[in-house]
């Protein structure tokens, strides 16, 4: 509100109108200028970049965080004879023909080190930014954003903050949760039902009224937000795979996850959403247009560098239009390995009848995760109650035949109870595998091309081509056994059948 007064003020002292403003909320000043959501189209010829004559910034840091953005637009202004502003440093480029151009080197010049400053300043920003979250990774305080259905509360240390229940966002995940195990929705429906009844995206109901934008739920939030250990109190961090979209659980100091909140779900809960989740990744057909159907699988036997799908069309002498379509290395920088290639049908139908010949019968596994349990407390106050029991005894409390009745069933009781405490008293929260019903054979036949590239990424499955004719499967022993099963060796290197092409194109 403060920068656009300012605005407003230095364009009625200069007796301009305006014509329009621009905001980028939540956008970084390190995003080029011409890349900006909101400012981007008046940078644009094309949209409305010739409907203005004076462009005015309040200061520096408000439009550059670097240097070379600010000479960019200061050269496109230049190109179009046009006037930059920014008001609280003072500075004014003018480069209409009549201005001064004495005056629009010194502007340059300061436009120039004020940018570097900015970006100085951003730098030593980022360095204690990243400083504080180095201190608070290893404890149960937040640095910045919480975990949907929870808000932000002073730490009980009085240090920092940490994070509690929002009793409004709960009843979010726990509708979610209704859907999908209760009535047994799909992902698809329950995003669809969010958005048609207005529920608040976890982005915008945490920003200002005045700053909400009335974002959509899509699909893949909807299912991060049923898997994702943060939904059970627990803390994250970035993933590590990323072919997943799970988190990693953050450690403590003694290599223990951390618990920031109370759960959303009771244990037995937690287990059926996680059921539901995994079995719906299974059946799910999201179709995505322009992918590669190997993408991610297919890769260059002599760099390892991705082998891309490329495709191009022809004209018959009789005017009739073929495309053809091929795996090659896609080297970057290039160039690209000379012969890596081999026509993409002939590919995707090698890799689906090795594929499904060696994994089609086994059954997949899905990962699951389970939280944590710690029993410490309960095993101390089980061996508290003994030698209190013991204790009285001693002291000759027990007294008459139903008192020693009664004694020993509590000793024999509590002593099951602690032996078993003790086998166990702490188990770390994480993931386990679960054998489904399906087979690899099971989940290929239903799944689009899609699916099937996913299957082939989370069965830790990569395609070497080498030549037209040499190929091989290499299957990721131990990512095969995090994520859907357990695999063989990798193949040998061997030869496909001879395929003859005629090209009979002009």
């Amino acid at each position: 509100m403060a920068q656009h007064e300012t605005g407003t003020r230095k364009a009625e002292e200069m007796g301009a109108r305006i014509v329009g403003t621009f905001e980028d909320l939540d956008v970084s000043a390190t995003v080029s200028p011409f890349q900006r959501p909101d400012l981007g189209p008046w940078l644009d010829d094309k949209q409305r970049g010739s409907e203005w004559d004076v462009i005015i910034w309040s200061k520096i840091d408000r439009g550059f965080r670097d240097p070379g953005d600010a000479v960019d637009v200061a050269r496109w202004c230049e190109k179009r004879q046009r006037v930059m502003v920014l008001v609280d440093d003072g500075i004014t480029l003018d480069f209409r023909p009549e201005a001064d151009p004495m005056l629009r080197m010194m502007a340059e010049m300061f436009l120039l080190m004020g940018s570097m400053f900015a970006k100085w300043e951003l730098r030593r920003f980022q360095s204690r930014t990243r400083d504080a979250h180095s201190v608070l990774r290893h404890t149960d305080r937040i640095a910045t954003a919480t975990p949907d259905g929870f808000m932000s509360i002073p730490h009980p240390s009085g240090k920092g903050r940490g994070l509690a229940q929002d009793p409004a966002r709960q009843a979010v995940l726990h509708q979610i949760a209704k859907f999908l195990v209760d009535e047994g929705k799909s992902f698809n429906w329950i995003t669809n039902w969010l958005n048609a009844e207005g529920v608040e995206t976890h982005r915008d109901y945490r920003r200002a009224p005045d700053k909400k934008r009335g974002d959509k739920w899509i699909i893949n939030q909807t299912i991060r937000l049923m898997e994702t250990p943060a939904t059970q109190g627990w803390k994250t961090g970035p993933r590590q795979d990323k072919n997943r979209d799970v988190p990693t659980l953050r450690l403590d100091e003694m290599g223990n996850p951390i618990k920031m909140a109370e759960p959303t779900f009771t244990p037995e809960r937690w287990q059926e959403i996680q059921t539901a989740v995994a079995m719906r990744r299974l059946g799910t057909n999201v179709r995505t247009y322009g992918t590669s159907p190997l993408l991610g699988v297919a890769v260059c036997g002599l760099c390892d560098s991705n082998a891309s799908r490329k495709s191009y069309t022809r004209t018959k002498p009789d005017g009739e239009e073929v495309t053809y379509a091929y795996y090659a290395c896609a080297a970057r920088p290039g160039p690209p390995c000379a012969g890596v290639s081999m026509k993409d049908a002939k590919a995707e139908a090698l890799l689906q009848q090795t594929f499904l010949e060696k994994r089609g019968e086994r059954r997949v596994k899905v990962r699951i995760f389970v939280p944590g349990a710690d029993h410490t407390e309960e095993l101390d106050r089980t061996i508290r109650i003994i030698d209190q029991l013991r204790g009285d005894r001693e002291m000759g409390l027990i007294v008459g035949e139903q008192d020693e009745r009664r004694y020993r069933d509590q000793m024999r009781a509590l002593l099951a109870r602690r032996t078993e405490l003790e086998k166990e008293p702490y188990r770390a929260a994480g993931y386990r595998l679960e054998e489904t019903d399906q087979t690899y054979a099971d989940v290929w036949a239903k799944s689009d091309t899609e699916g099937r590239r996913k299957l082939l990424i989370d069965a830790g499955v990569t395609f070497k081509i080498y030549s037209t004719d040499v190929w091989e499967i290499l299957i990721d022993e131990k990512k095969a056994q995090e994520g859907l099963g357990n695999f063989a060796e990798p193949e040998e290197l061997g030869a496909a059948e001879q395929v003859v092409e005629s090209d009979t194109t002009s």
